[in-house]
């Protein structure tokens, strides 16, 4: 088992590195939505292009649909290495998360419904983990199997 302190250390790094990551690929948020087609609710940029959610779908900048779930989309984001993308999405079962094929409409990968409902989501920096979190927790997941690695308690 990691130590708490080194896994703290690593959190708040990676925490770190997604946002700045994020925060320095956006020029403007009109570079995203010019195409827009529906009314954006969550939004995402990755390299070249640009996604958003409306509802229970996701679209790139163009308009064309990436995929439509079953349930609303509150947050989704892009994994840095531009082959999926992770889905927070509400259902009638409770909140999951989606993990889609970024370049194949409609394309599952995996989806993982969980019991903790996860409120936000993140890549790491080198594409090898997925973090969710809840009120006092986060989970870390790999992104070859998508199995929960470890659980922290903040």
């Amino acid at each position: 088992m990691m130590d708490k302190r080194y896994f703290s250390t690593i959190l708040v790094c990676v925490l770190i590195t997604c946002k700045s990551i994020y925060a320095q690929s956006i020029n403007s948020y009109d570079d995203i939505v010019h195409n827009v087609k529906h009314t954006p609710e969550a939004l995402e940029y990755w390299h070249s292009g640009g996604y958003y959610s409306s509802g229970e779908s996701i679209y790139n900048v163009k308009g064309s649909l990436l995929v439509k779930l079953k349930g609303r989309v509150f947050d989704f984001k892009v994994c840095p290495n531009g082959k999926t993308y992770t889905a927070l999405y509400m259902d009638k079962k409770g909140k999951g998360i989606f993990v889609g094929d970024l370049w194949q409409k409609n394309k599952s990968v995996k989806t993982i419904i969980n019991n903790y409902e996860p409120t936000a989501i993140c890549y790491n920096g080198s594409s090898e983990l997925i973090i969710s979190g809840n009120n006092g927790y986060l989970y870390f997941y790999d992104t070859d199997g998508y199995n929960l690695l470890s659980s922290l308690k903040l």
